[in-house]
């Protein structure tokens, strides 16, 4: 895996416009691009699905070892799960999801057809494998405003504690459980019990140990930020029934999180690991890869995040903390200088090259340890990946390879679409004859709506 990634970086850490604004199909073995530039779309489709051995079209130039050998590679080291287009599930009558005859109607309230499949799956998953490892509590770390832990609580009977950094989920959530809950119990506790649920109102950080975890979720504590933020919103409304007596401490606890994005996956992992026998499993769902902290990264093309008190906000590769829903004055990057008209030039998303002559933003700490990666082995050989390969990684392959097959499917109709990235690379390679953006690199282009349809003067505008 180190020597594909090394050997793979300088193609694979570049985006698509780069191979016309900057040479990158040079950077690509000259003896890969003759077979490649050879190949018609459905067969780069399944060269990237993996599926058996690519259509090759006579006559086309034979394929070098060392392609074939890299072709096999990716695929030997890729994570499995992309392979197939999983089959779509027949929808109900009133045009929503299968899943919905499985969750009570109180517990899918306000929830769209996507969510409701992920706490249908994810629920029964979680139920499966904490009984399997003997655990008697399920703690959903970024829990939202609780509806996968009202799933588990109210649907498996599990005792749940909901632990989210945004205070004012912690609020809602607890007013939806007021609102469903005498609903039912009348309706459930016929065939089960509801089991205790609590929402704390807390944030999880890099280098959080298995005992501070432990004191956020043990019974009785209270939702500080959320009484301090909310004031009396936060009571326990008059009409509510007085609240159970303390559980008992659990003795095993499942950890789960559903869509733990950037450094929280990482972290998860870390506590699991260094918890031992009272985390009994771990069930994690990851998401934005590329919100994950790496030494020496590169710089993402958006600007800051408006996070909660004390989440580590990501730009540039690298985390700071930030103050309770406060943009940093300065951000970590670099203003853009004004232009000839006084305002800003650029988008306020381009990084300035190194060569311009402008002095570099001080950069802001890692996190005590940083998302990735995780293997100390990897660490230790100085292997990275920047932002652009994580965020690479959120994305499917199959959507990859279906978009190529119906652009094939379709002729020079169908490739239209594919043609968007031709469009933005124009646009750049001529802001940059501009002296004003002559340093302009990797700009963040704002989504066109038809825009493969466009003139490109319109495009443009």
């Amino acid at each position: 895996l180190e020597a594909l990634l090394r050997f793979a970086r300088p193609i694979a850490s570049g985006l698509v416009k780069e191979f016309f604004t900057d040479g990158l199909w040079e950077a690509v073995p000259a003896s890969w691009r003759e077979p490649l530039e050879a190949l018609p779309l459905r067969s780069l489709a399944e060269l990237l699905s993996g599926r058996g051995s690519v259509d090759v079209p006579p006559g086309s130039p034979a394929w070098p070892l060392s392609l074939l050998a890299f072709v096999a590679a990716c695929h030997a080291e890729r994570l499995p799960g992309q392979l197939e287009t999983a089959t779509p599930a027949s929808a109900v009558a009133n045009g929503r999801c299968a899943e919905e005859a499985l969750l009570d109607k109180q517990l899918r309230r306000a929830v769209n057809p996507k969510k409701m499949h992920e706490i249908v799956r994810l629920g029964a998953l979680a139920d499966r494998l904490g009984r399997a490892a003997g655990c008697d509590e399920m703690v959903d770390v970024g829990s939202g405003q609780g509806y996968l832990s009202r799933a588990l609580a109210f649907e498996h009977s599990w005792t749940t504690v909901g632990v989210e950094a945004v205070s004012s989920n912690v609020v809602a959530a607890r007013k939806i459980d007021d609102a469903v809950r005498p609903k039912l119990r009348s309706q459930l506790e016929a065939r089960q019990p509801l089991a205790p649920l609590r929402h704390v109102a807390a944030w999880i950080p890099p280098g959080m140990s298995p005992s501070e975890l432990r004191a956020i979720i043990a019974p009785g504590e209270q939702c500080v930020l959320c009484d301090e933020a909310e004031g009396e919103e936060a009571a326990t409304p008059p009409s509510s029934p007085p609240p159970p007596p303390p559980p008992q401490p659990p003795q095993r606890s499942a950890l789960l999180g559903l869509h733990t994005c950037g450094d929280l996956a990482a972290t998860l992992l870390r506590l699991y690991d260094r918890a031992g026998p009272p985390l009994g499993c771990i069930i994690n769902v990851g998401c934005c890869y590329m919100f994950l902290s790496e030494e020496g990264s590169d710089a993402p093309p958006a600007g800051p995040r408006q996070l909660a008190a004390g989440e580590w906000k990501v730009f540039e590769g690298r985390t700071t903390p930030l103050t309770p829903l406060d943009a940093p004055d300065e951000p970590a990057t670099r203003k853009a200088a004004p232009g000839p008209a006084g305002g800003e030039r650029g988008t306020g998303a381009a990084e300035p090259a190194p060569s311009d002559g402008m002095p570099e933003a001080p950069s802001p700490p890692l996190p005590p340890e940083p998302g990735f990666p995780l293997s100390a082995f990897l660490s230790s050989r100085g292997v990275r990946m920047g932002y652009h390969l994580r965020e690479l990684a959120c994305h499917s392959t199959v959507a990859y390879s279906q978009r190529l097959r119906q652009a094939g499917s379709l002729g020079e109709e169908g490739q239209g679409p594919l043609q968007v990235h031709c469009r933005r690379a124009v646009l750049e390679v001529l802001l940059r004859r501009r002296p004003e953006y002559s340093w302009l690199k990797r700009a963040k282009c704002g989504a066109v709506k038809n825009a493969a349809s466009l003139p490109f003067c319109e495009y443009v505008r």
